[in-house]
C-alpha cells in the first residue's frame, strides 16, 4: 500500500460511522493496495545485467538486438543471418525451418545445393547436374547423361546427386549432428557423444540459468 493510501485509510477510520461504513472503507482500501501490486508489471531490463539487452522476459547479449519483447526473441549477433523465428549462419534459404546455406553453396528452396552447381527448380528444391554431364528431362524426372553423350543416348541416366543439406530434415538446437551441414543452423558443436548442433543466438538458450549463446563454441553460458 502507498504512503498516500495509508493516509486516506486512517482518515477513514478516524471518521464517526458505523461498523458496516468502517468495515467497508477499510475493505476497499485494502483492495486498491493489492491491485496497485498485483498489476505492477514484470520488467526484465530491471533483472538484466549491464550491456545487455532487456528483451521481456529474458536478456539478449551485448550488442544483440531484441527483436521481439513480447516472446523474449533476440536478434542475430555479427555473422549470423535472420532466418524466419532463428539465426543461422550462410544464407537464408528456408525460413520455415530457419535453415542457412553454408557460404560457397547454392540456395535451392529447402534445399541447398553443392558448391558450383546451380539450382534447377527452386519450387521442387532440385539441385542441378555436376559439370561435365547434359542435363535432361525424363518421364518428368531430371537426369544427368555422361559426359559426351547426348539426352536421346542410351541410358539409363542418373538422377543429381548434388544436393548437400535438406532443411526438411535438418536437426535442431540439442539434436545429434556430425558436421555442420547437418544443423539448420550450420552450427555443430563436437562433444564427447559425437556432436550436437549448437545454439546459433540467445533466443536458442533457457532465459534462466545459461542466458546467452557464446558463438565461438554454440553453447549456452551465463
Amino acid at each position: 500500500m502507498t504512503e498516500r493510501g495509508f493516509d486516506d485509510l486512517a482518515r477513514a477510520m478516524a471518521t464517526p460511522r458505523s461498523r458496516r461504513a468502517a468495515l467497508k472503507a477499510l475493505g476497499a482500501s485494502v483492495a486498491a493496495g493489492v491491485g496497485a501490486v498485483v498489476l505492477k508489471p514484470f520488467r526484465a531490463d530491471a533483472a538484466c545485467p549491464s550491456g545487455t539487452t532487456p528483451c521481456g522476459p529474458r536478456c539478449c547479449s551485448a550488442g544483440v538486438a531484441c527483436l521481439d519483447a513480447s516472446s523474449g526473441k533476440c536478434g542475430c549477433a555479427t555473422g549470423y543471418t535472420a532466418c524466419g523465428n532463428g539465426c543461422c549462419k550462410g544464407t537464408c534459404t528456408d525460413p520455415v525451418n530457419s535453415c542457412c546455406c553454408e557460404t560457397g553453396t547454392t540456395p535451392c528452396g529447402s534445399a541447398c545445393c553443392a558448391k558450383g552447381i546451380a539450382c534447377y527448380d527452386a519450387s521442387q528444391s532440385i539441385c542441378g547436374c555436376p559439370a561435365r554431364t547434359t542435363p535432361c528431362v525424363q518421364n518428368n524426372v531430371l537426369v544427368c547423361a555422361p559426359a559426351g553423350q547426348s539426352c536421346d543416348g542410351p541410358g539409363p541416366f542418373s538422377t543429381p546427386n548434388t544436393r548437400v543439406k535438406n532443411c526438411v530434415a535438418c536437426a535442431r538446437f540439442m539434436q545429434p549432428c556430425s558436421v555442420n551441414t547437418d544443423c539448420c543452423s550450420n552450427v555443430c558443436t563436437p562433444n564427447k557423444a559425437g556432436g550436437a548442433c549448437g545454439c546459433a543466438s540467445d533466443s536458442d538458450c533457457p532465459s534462466s540459468g545459461a542466458p546467452y549463446c557464446d558463438r565461438q563454441t554454440g553453447l549456452c553460458h551465463s
